[in-house]
Formats: structure tokens, sequence, C-alpha cells
């Protein structure tokens, strides 16, 4: 069973909150219940809201539990999932917590994304990498890479950040080398891209 490392609230803050206040610890991850996914979390959003949370005194939402993961904005990717509307794989943006994983049920604040279209230079670039580095292992380059991933591609291999586009461009190539893959990437207009590098 995979661990979950966790930033607990581990008392309530007066004033400033300090180190105390908090504690990092592991935990094996429950089952999965019916309508529930298992999000792998990447990003998460300092907010000052969180310092409200802490609180506990009435709000727009119940404050942390003492002994609970911190809640955050995070964007993260589904590693298992027994709902029908996420499946694995998929980019994710919900309040989740400061965890490494975050179980969530149906009917929670989460939304389907594409870190593609995050108007960041850094994180399209890493994003870019990844698909090049996912991409060179043959056994990747089938089923993998359904429509929506090859248009996050397009619109990454676009950018006029340099080493995004050349990552993007690295993944189109590492996957037109398999011939199913390649009516695939022209009808989804992956050659328009590729002409402008």
């Amino acid at each position: 069973m995979t661990s979950n490392r966790k930033f607990i609230l581990k008392k309530r803050p007066q004033g400033t909150p300090k180190q105390e206040d908090f504690e990092l610890i592991n935990e094996n991850i429950p089952d999965l219940d019916n309508g529930s996914i298992l999000i792998r979390n990447h990003f998460i959003s300092l907010d000052p809201a969180i310092r409200g949370w802490l609180d506990d005194a009435p709000s727009y939402l119940p404050p942390v539990k003492i002994g609970d993961s911190v809640r955050a904005t995070a964007i993260g990717q589904v590693e298992a999932s027994k709902n029908n509307n996420f499946k694995p794989g998929e980019w994710v943006l919900g309040l989740n917590g400061i965890e490494e994983f975050s179980i969530v049920e149906e009917g929670g604040f989460q939304a389907l994304i594409s870190l593609s279209q995050v108007q960041d230079e850094v994180v399209q670039s890493d994003v870019s990498r990844a698909y090049a580095n996912i991409s060179s292992n043959g056994e990747n380059q089938i089923g993998i890479f359904k429509p929506d991933v090859l248009q996050s591609l397009f619109i990454l291999a676009s950018s006029v950040e340099e080493k995004c586009g050349k990552y993007a461009a690295m993944a189109i190539g590492n996957l037109s080398v398999v011939a199913q893959n390649q009516e695939e990437i022209a009808k989804e207009g992956g050659l328009r891209p590729l002409v402008t590098l």
C-alpha cells in the first residue's frame, strides 16, 4: 500500500502560525469508495485564506480539524478512480490538502484542466519535458497519448518559450515513429505547429 505524506494541523495557531502548530506525518492510503478518486498533488497554492481556515470560527468553509491535512487549492493528477467522470492520468484542479495524495469524494471541488493552458513558461516547459521523457519509452507510445493529450502537445509546441516548443516537438517526434500514431497526429493538426518551429 502506498504511503501518503501529509502536512497536518497539530494545534490552532495563536496569531502568526508557528512550526509547532503543524506536523509532517506518513500514513497509509485507504481503499477508494465508489465515486471517489485518488489524486497525486503536484502544485499547491499557499493563499491567505488558509490562515482563516485554521481558526475554530464560523466561515464560508468549515475550519480545518485538528489532525487533518491543511486545506489548500491544488493541481494534481488522477492516480486511481472509482468515478466515471475522472480517469487515471487526467489533471485536475481542486480544494485538497497539503499532502502528496488526496482522496476526493464525488461532488467535491474538482475540475478537469490541461496544464498546457497554464500561462507560466516554467510550468509549460516542465510539462513539455515530461511529455518528451514519457514518449521516449516505446511502451508509452501507444494508448497513453489520447487526442486531448495530443492537443496539449500542439499548444505547447506553438509556445514562444524555446525549451517548451523543443520538448513538445520531441514528444510529437517520438510518437510519430509508431505507424498508428502518424495518422492521428496529422488528423489532430500536429503538422501545423511543427512547420513553424
